[in-house]
C-alpha cells in the first residue's frame, strides 16, 4: 500500500504535459505556462516616484527642515526639464521619472507651500533614496522573469502585459470527466427514497476540478451493473482525465478495476495510505488520438 507522498509520485511519472499553444493574454487565467518569458527592458525603466511630492537633494534635507527653491513639476508619463541643484526641488507626481541631480523625494505632506515657487519642509532627516522606486528594481533586461511550468494567476498575467506580450504559450486545460458510481446515488434535484443519497460527490469534484483550472464535464451516474458501467466509462475515457467516484473497494458491486481492466486501462496503484479513500485507484488508458489518458478513483466520501 502506497503512502500519500508515493502514490502522488506514481501519476506524476506517468503522465506528461500537453503541447503548448499559443494563447491570447486575456484567455490565459489559470493555464500552466510553457515557455520562458525574459525581460525586454528594465521594470521600471527609471527611478520613479513612489509618492506625490518634491524631488530633492537629501543633502539640502540633513536636520529635517529646508527652504527649497521650486523649478520644475512633472507628471507621470513626462520627463523633467531641468536638473535638481542645491537649494532646489521639483514637483512630482506618483509614477513620475526622479530628475536629474536628486536622490530623494519628500512626499507633499510633510512641505507647506510658501509661495508658488518656494516650499518649506518639516520632516525627519532625507535620506537618498527615500521614496523612490529604482530602475531595474523589479527586473533586469535580459533577466528570466518567469518559468515554464508556473500557473498563469492575474499578477503573472500583469507581468506579461508589462513586458508586452499580447500572446503567450502554455499548456491548454485538461478535459476531466466525472462519473459517480452506484445504485443507491440520485440526482441532487430528486428525493431520497429507501436506501438512497443524493450525487453530492459530482458537485464537490466539479468545483474542485474547476479551482485546480481543469475544465470538468459531468457524465452523471453509473448503475452498479457491467453493460451500464461500461458504456459510462467507455464514454468517459475519451477525455484527457476519468475521474470516477467509487466501485474500487471490496465488495460484491465493486466492478469499476475489472471494467476498466478488460477496457484496456493499466493499473498503476490501488490502495493508499489514507482515510477516507484508502482503496484510491489510479491508472492509465493508451487511449486513440492521445498521448495518455488517466483514470483516477476514489471512494464515496
Amino acid at each position: 500500500m502506497l503512502t500519500v507522498a508515493e502514490a502522488l509520485a506514481a501519476i506524476v511519472a506517468e503522465v506528461e504535459p500537453f503541447a503548448a499553444e499559443r494563447v491570447a493574454l486575456a484567455h490565459a487565467l489559470g493555464l500552466v505556462l510553457a515557455e520562458a518569458i525574459v525581460a525586454d527592458r528594465d521594470s521600471p525603466p527609471f527611478d520613479k516616484s513612489l509618492m506625490d511630492g518634491f524631488a530633492v537633494r537629501s543633502a539640502d534635507v540633513t536636520t529635517g527642515q529646508a527652504r527649497l527653491r521650486v523649478i520644475d513639476e512633472v507628471m507621470a508619463g513626462h520627463l523633467p526639464s531641468r536638473s535638481v541643484g542645491p537649494g532646489e526641488a521639483t514637483r512630482l507626481m506618483t509614477g513620475a521619472p526622479l530628475p536629474d541631480g536628486a536622490n530623494a523625494v519628500v512626499q507633499v505632506e510633510h512641505t507647506r507651500a510658501l509661495s508658488e515657487h518656494e516650499i518649506e519642509i518639516d520632516t525627519s532627516p532625507v535620506k537618498a533614496g527615500r521614496s523612490i522606486l529604482k530602475r531595474g528594481a523589479s527586473h533586469r533586461a535580459g533577466s528570466r522573469v518567469l518559468e515554464p511550468g508556473r500557473m498563469l494567476r492575474p499578477q503573472e498575467l500583469a507581468c506579461l502585459a508589462e513586458l508586452g506580450h499580447s500572446h503567450v504559450a502554455a499548456h491548454r486545460r485538461p478535459r476531466v470527466a466525472v462519473l459517480a458510481t452506484g445504485d443507491e446515488l440520485i440526482s441532487v434535484d430528486r428525493i431520497p427514497g429507501p436506501g438512497q443519497i443524493r450525487n453530492s460527490n459530482e458537485t464537490m469534484l466539479v468545483a474542485q476540478l474547476k479551482l485546480a483550472g481543469a475544465e470538468p464535464v459531468p457524465l452523471g451516474i453509473a448503475r452498479d451493473n457491467l453493460d451500464h458501467l461500461s458504456e459510462r466509462i467507455a464514454a468517459g475515457l475519451d477525455y484527457d482525465i476519468l475521474l470516477l467516484s467509487g466501485g474500487v473497494s471490496a465488495g460484491k458491486l465493486d466492478l469499476v478495476p475489472s471494467v476498466l481492466a478488460k477496457l484496456g486501462v493499466r493499473q498503476v496503484f490501488h490502495q493508499v495510505k489514507v482515510k477516507p479513500g484508502q482503496p484510491l485507484w489510479f491508472g492509465v488508458h493508451e487511449g486513440v488520438g492521445s498521448r495518455f489518458q488517466c483514470d483516477l478513483d476514489g471512494s464515496d466520501f
